[in-house]
């Protein structure tokens, strides 16, 4: 998995964040969410915590106490543990491999994808490698869980701890068994640069999410990135190309490339004091998407997101 920066570096301060952060994010990822995946709390508690992370002295509470009252809103999942526990006692058994979830998940046989996915782990010694796994059949269906899966592993990026990793899968199992998971054909994922922008309309919102998730995913570094970038590039084939052409005054968003600041702390901040809790999660998630994008973009591609950084702000 990509690096982030490590808790032994960070001042006393910082740390206090990180552990304020860590914290968010278990809570977000043992809420039982029954909605859309596409609006999991994952997204936004990631997607705040990227945004923060642009002034970590100084991190603003206003941002940190939104989250804290929309996850407040979600009661925890029970019973999580008894499926880990029981696998445990009763042992591993022979050894299991990504197709016999993906086979389990197929005719939609949920407790058989629990125990396997529970074998894997417990086979692994908790590596993230069960992660990957998961998140490699959740990219089949990117539409629907592409931005969380893409959230999902980032935030636990940041956790890093072994002690959670039951509660992720088994947030990324709820998840799969909202869709159908249907194996997709496409060319090999190895192309050098993924140019989203191409599919990015200032007028359309719909997909800001998605495509600044795969242009992200496709330029991470994770064990099972090639079978990724597969998925990637399949549902990207699906997409209609935007030939609009936007002038835009870019200095503002090339100096916060070029220098980092409050730029996108800023917009946040005021999304949160103008709009109404439900609108301000939405916007701030596009937010941080668009934000992700501009930081694996060509400099070509700056008029187009400050466009939908303005139509977004307005």
């Amino acid at each position: 998995m990509p690096a982030t920066f490590p808790n032994n570096t960070v001042s006393k301060d910082q740390n206090t964040l990180v552990i304020k952060i860590t914290g968010q994010i278990l809570k977000a990822i043992n809420a039982d969410y029954q909605q859309d995946t596409n609006d999991h709390p994952i997204i936004l508690v990631n997607a705040v915590k990227n945004i923060i992370g642009d002034d970590r002295e100084d991190p603003s509470e206003l941002l940190l106490n939104f989250v804290d009252k929309y996850l407040n809103t979600f009661s925890p999942r029970v019973n999580d543990k008894k499926i880990l526990e029981k696998v445990s006692k009763d042992g591993i058994g022979l050894t299991m491999f990504v197709e016999d979830i993906e086979e389990a998940l197929s005719i939609r046989d949920r407790k058989n994808v629990e125990e396997l996915t529970a074998k894997l782990l417990l086979a692994s010694d908790h590596s993230p490698a069960t992660l990957e796994m998961l998140a490699e059949l959740a990219l089949l269906a990117f539409d629907k869980l592409g931005p969380f899966t893409f959230h999902w592993l980032r935030s636990y990026q940041f956790h890093q701890d072994k002690e959670v990793q039951w509660q992720y899968l088994y947030s990324m199992i709820n998840e799969l068994f909202k869709t159908d998971i249907v194996p997709q054909s496409s060319k090999n994922g190895n192309d050098k640069q993924l140019n989203v922008i191409q599919y990015v309309n200032s007028l359309d919102q719909s997909n800001w999410l998605k495509l600044s998730a795969a242009v992200r995913l496709y330029n991470e570094d994770y064990v099972r990135s090639e079978h990724y970038n597969r998925s990637i590039i399949s549902w990207m084939q699906t997409q209609p190309k935007n030939d609009e052409l936007k002038e835009a005054e870019t200095h503002t968003l090339k100096n916060y490339i070029a220098n980092g600041g409050n730029y996108f702390i800023r917009m946040a901040k005021e999304i949160v004091k103008t709009n109404d809790p439900n609108i301000a999660r939405k916007k701030i998630v596009d937010l941080e998407a668009l934000r992700g994008m501009a930081k694996v973009s060509s400099l070509e591609s700056f008029p187009i997101i400050t466009q939908c950084i303005n139509t977004l702000i307005q």
